[in-house]
């Protein structure tokens, strides 16, 4: 198993943090498909959208939302001092 294919299976044993890697890929790749929004994936094996993008294009995606999510806790612990 190469390291995107290990990558795509362990991301989708969640299916929150799938989802999330899902939109920011939909976000930067597919713009138009996001003025009607897009439905959470509860089976994430029944999606292909992190297989079909390149590699670099899905870390990209990974840190992007890492820095979100430490963006958002700087900012929930600046808030409860």
């Amino acid at each position: 198993m190469d390291f995107k294919e290990k990558l795509i299976t362990e991301i989708k044993k969640y299916p929150d943090l799938f989802n999330e890697i899902r939109v920011e890929i939909i976000a930067s790749k597919w713009q138009s498909e996001l003025e009607d929004g897009v439905e959470y994936i509860v089976d994430t094996e029944a999606d292909q959208t992190l297989e079909k993008v390149e590699e670099e294009q899905l870390v990209d995606s990974i840190i992007n939302n890492l820095k979100y999510y430490i963006e958002y806790e700087r900012e929930l612990g600046e808030s409860e001092l």
